[in-house]
């Protein structure tokens, strides 16, 4: 059913859930894993100001996308690592169109429905919105 699972993966928070129902369903299916990481540029600073900056958050991406690849290797889970900048929906949901993903999993805050605002402003509820695809959030 999904052969392109698409994880974008945030470095500084918990991904093991979602990167275990990720694995779940690529092993179900024989699909391939896309971990993804957007870097957030900031907006108003011209990027050279900010080059060694973004270089340290591309490495350190990089290290934690190359530590959830391993994983999966080790499991026998075919995944590729991709780091884009950019604002994270948008390149989320350009980032799976042209690659062609048929699920997106990601990790979902947990909200208590008597105390928590409308959360439109986070990741998960934008994507559940814009992503042209499934998306599959993990609580």
């Amino acid at each position: 059913m999904f052969q392109r699972i698409l994880v974008p993966l945030d470095i500084a928070q918990k991904n093991q859930l979602a990167l275990s129902a990720a694995a779940e369903l690529a092993r179900q299916n024989q699909a391939t894993i896309l971990l993804l990481h957007a870097i957030e540029r900031i907006e108003h600073v011209p990027d050279d100001e900010l080059k060694s900056f973004y270089h340290r958050l591309e490495q350190a991406a990089q290290h934690e996308l190359s530590v959830a690849a391993q994983t999966l290797a080790e499991q026998g889970i075919a995944a590729s690592t991709h780091i884009v900048f950019g604002r994270r929906a948008e390149e989320v949901v350009r980032f799976g169109i042209e690659n062609r993903a048929d699920l997106i999993v990601l990790r979902s805050h947990r909200y208590n429905p008597q105390t928590a605002k409308f959360p439109i402003g986070t990741l998960s509820h934008q994507l559940a919105v814009l992503a042209q695809c499934a998306v599959l959030l993990v609580k």
